[in-house]
């Protein structure tokens, strides 16, 4: 069970000497450093406590409330660590197309055994995926804000679903808590992805991880067109 409350957060990563910005999840912070990316969705992400590896916002996070800012420094340790060149590696694109990896191309993000990595280059039929964070080695200035606190159960349920099935941090999810089940209706956004199987295993994964919860009940509801 989850100890201390989960947060949505607005985090935007600057170098800490040129001022330089590297992502945000902030649009309008995103647009004004030029770097704004219509594919992208720009929303608070879930700061889950330990998980991030970020230890200063943790703990930021833990003694604020709702709506508290600050500008946070990171040296590379402290961020996403020294970049490391044996963290790059080569498969084959026949072992990708195995795990359902298709259609690689370079700047892809790619999740293979369980390890999330960014594809530098596809020749020859090879795919060299690099595994080091993308800010792997930079000292940063992070500039946090607190949008809001998730902590009673039924609000970890919902952060949970939406962060597995990257839906919009507002979408309605509507959960029924009864002792140690939850039922979870389904909004068609989540369901209907191609890969939504999947994302339930994620889900119950975390469900199992941060809960005390042991039944779980999805419930879909399909409209037929009819002529």
């Amino acid at each position: 069970m989850a100890e201390k409350p989960f947060a949505w957060v607005n985090l935007t990563f600057r170098d800490a000497q040129t001022g330089k910005v590297y992502e945000t999840t902030e649009e309008e912070v995103a647009r004004k450093e030029g770097i704004y990316n219509e594919d992208y969705s720009y929303e608070p992400v879930l700061l889950i406590p330990g998980e991030s590896g970020l230890k200063k916002i943790d703990l930021f996070v833990e003694e604020n409330e709702e709506g508290a800012r600050a500008t946070i420094e990171l040296s590379p340790e402290e961020a996403f660590g020294q970049y490391d060149q044996d963290k790059v590696r080569v498969f084959s694109v026949k072992r990708l197309e195995k795990e359902g990896i298709k259609d690689v191309k370079k700047g892809d993000v790619l999740r293979v055994n369980g390890e999330r990595g960014t594809v530098i280059s596809v020749d020859g039929g090879r795919v060299r995926v690099d595994f080091n964070h993308p800010l792997a080695g930079k000292r940063l200035l992070v500039d946090v804000h607190i949008v809001k606190k998730v902590k009673n159960k039924e609000d970890i349920v919902r952060a949970l679903l939406i962060r597995n099935f990257d839906i919009p941090f507002d979408t309605e999810v509507e959960v029924k808590m009864e002792e140690d089940k939850v039922e979870i209706n389904l909004p068609p956004i989540a369901y209907t992805k191609r890969d939504a199987t999947s994302r339930k295993l994620r889900f119950l994964s975390d469900i199992m991880k941060y809960t005390d919860i042991r039944k779980v009940v999805f419930r879909e509801e399909h409209v037929v067109p009819r002529d």
